[in-house]
């Protein structure tokens, strides 16, 4: 049994992809004190549909059963550290972007009703192409300057507009559009109508990042059964948090009834409980990336690099890079990056196919990739089995090209390819199109040739774990990367840090600025460092110059072309 827990802590709550994580760290949100995790399969490959219901041990359940089920677990560890402990702050950070549809008695109104990011529906690529011309090239820019998102599958826009013509008879149920944050604080709270963050927000496409609030534009694309008044309200993070009372009260009738989290979770009775982020937003705080000297590469079920920069409301100079996205995280920055839809999945179903169930297999086979990579980087003896390059696009591209459409190929095969060459490839596969979104972020921090190079901060279970491709980044992209074991679970971390930020601001009353205005630097340590190799240079120029070109050839192919 570890110390004694603190009097007073913070409890942070990841839902994912692939798992919902509970966890509690000091009221700093530096130090993880307890944590459990859940697996969960959150999303539909391509419908991008929101798995609301799930399976447990072959019972059936829901996704926000199982999120409770994390925090009581994670409750109860702390509980046999100590008997006196408070939740002082409850955050939240999920997949985003992520819209679920409420009907009037505030009940699901089913999984064809919910979006997210995951979504490479064809049908919705097509909508893109007829959303894309009826803008036309000035108003698709002037769309992408004011929300920081182009038009894509991704996106809320095209997602909806399907949405309302393929299923009118549901969507006359829906009462309101909200968050699985937001929804989760409602289940706790008893307050329906609940608003989002600016952050939830801006990751929908929906919200104009300069002035948060909802893009007029962008308004103007949904369906006509999609009204303003339909989509959540929408407010800063640490602005209005909210407690778990001890009865619900229905304000229509006035009724009340218990309310079974004031009985289940005691030590969040006084717990200030705040609006969702989004997961990218959180992973940069918690790996100690807020400022522009650190880039922050995540790389769990996708994969996303993305710098933190300071940027008021209001301000019309600031330029979106093209090909990047630019995300509101709260009043005072935005996140500026790309993602790729596909990340760890790539090697998860590279070692499917290759029949590498164990993880001895896996092992074996990367001790293989490993003495590959010294061939071919540092001997320049690439071969004609090891010439493979990799569109890892298997469910759909976002940046940079964001093609409405695109799938996952490879060339280059031939009888001397072994399962070693085709995992190489696969993750090289990723770790050049990361490479071409740090080059593009490289740009965007507008310095001076002679300005120090920024770090990587690598986070992401599959940095983690795998030192092998920590190193491929560094090689790549010419930049050192850092990992630091005290940002383990760095979305976690960084949900910690920001609603601590969040209730410092709330306890000081200062009411006029956000709490995550103190972002700061964070001090690195015991790190372990991948430095980019001279030698290697050369072969990650080719292998760029031979995807790019493989990506160009094949766009044609795709089902549907935004471009």
């Amino acid at each position: 049994m570890g110390d004694p827990i603190p009097a007073e802590v913070v409890l942070a709550v990841d839902i994912g992809s692939s798992s919902v994580r509970c966890s509690v760290y000091n009221v700093d949100g530096t130090h993880l004190l307890e944590s459990s995790s859940v697996s969960v399969s959150s999303v539909h490959p391509n419908s991008g549909k929101i798995n609301l219901l799930q399976k447990q041990e072959d019972k059936e359940t829901n996704l926000f059963d199982l999120l409770d089920k994390c925090v009581d677990q994670t409750i109860e560890k702390a509980r046999q550290r100590s008997d006196s402990f408070q939740v002082v702050a409850v955050g939240f950070s999920s997949f985003v972007m992520n819209l679920i549809a409420i009907n009037k008695d505030g009940e699901f109104v089913g999984e064809d009703a919910t979006i997210s990011y995951a979504c490479n529906d064809p049908s919705v690529a097509q909508e893109c192409q007829h959303v894309s011309q009826q803008l036309g090239e000035e108003g698709r820019e002037k769309l992408y300057q004011n929300t920081g998102a182009p038009i894509h599958s991704s996106y809320a826009i095209p997602q909806l507009r399907v949405f309302y013509r393929d299923h009118p008879d549901l969507a006359k149920q829906i009462d309101h559009w909200t968050t699985i944050a937001s929804l989760c604080i409602s289940r706790w709270t008893g307050k329906k109508g609940l608003a989002i963050s600016y952050s939830e927000a801006s990751w929908t496409g929906l919200l104009n990042f300069r002035e948060c609030a909802y893009e007029e534009s962008a308004l103007s694309l949904l369906p006509t059964g999609c009204k303003e008044d339909s989509l959540p309200k929408l407010e800063d993070t640490s602005s209005s948090p909210v407690m778990i009372p001890e009865d619900f009260t229905d304000q229509a009738s006035a009724d009340s009834s218990k309310n079974p989290y004031w009985k289940r979770w005691p030590e969040l009775r006084k717990a200030s409980l705040f609006l969702g982020i989004g997961d990218g937003a959180c992973a940069n705080v918690g790996s100690k990336a807020v400022t522009e000297s650190r880039i922050a590469v995540t790389i769990g079920t996708s994969a996303a690099a993305r710098i933190c920069l300071k940027q008021p409301m209001h301000d019309k100079d600031f330029v979106v890079p093209s090909g990047l996205f630019c995300y509101r995280i709260d009043r005072n920055h935005v996140l500026v990056g790309g993602a790729l839809t596909d990340g760890g999945s790539v090697v998860e179903w590279a070692s499917q196919l290759l029949n590498l169930t164990g993880k001895q297999d896996f092992q074996d086979c990367m001790t293989k990739v490993r003495k590959l990579g010294e061939e071919d980087y540092l001997e320049s003896t690439s071969t004609p089995a090891s010439n493979l390059s990799m569109i890892p696009f298997l469910s759909g591209e976002r940046s940079t090209g964001f093609r409405g459409g695109a799938t996952g190929a490879m060339v280059g095969l031939t009888r001397a390819t072994t399962p070693a060459h085709f995992l190489k490839s696969s993750l090289e596969g990723v770790t050049l199109r990361l490479r071409a979104v740090l080059q593009l972020l490289l740009e965007a921090r507008n310095r001076g040739p002679t300005s120090d190079l920024p770090i990587v901060m690598a986070s992401g279970k599959a940095l983690e774990e795998n030192d092998l491709w920590r190193q491929m980044i560094a090689d790549s992209s010419g930049l050192q990367v850092v990992l630091d074991p005290g940002t383990f679970e760095g979305t976690s971390r960084g949900v910690a840090r920001l609603v601590s930020l969040a209730l410092s601001s709330t306890r000081s009353k200062s009411g006029n600025d956000n709490g995550s205005s103190s972002l700061s630097e964070e001090e690195l340590h015991d790190t372990s460092k991948s430095c980019p190799r001279p030698n290697a240079k050369s072969y990650f120029d080719q292998a760029a110059a031979m995807q790019d070109e493989f990506i160009s050839t094949m766009s044609p192919f795709f089902t549907h072309s935004d471009s």
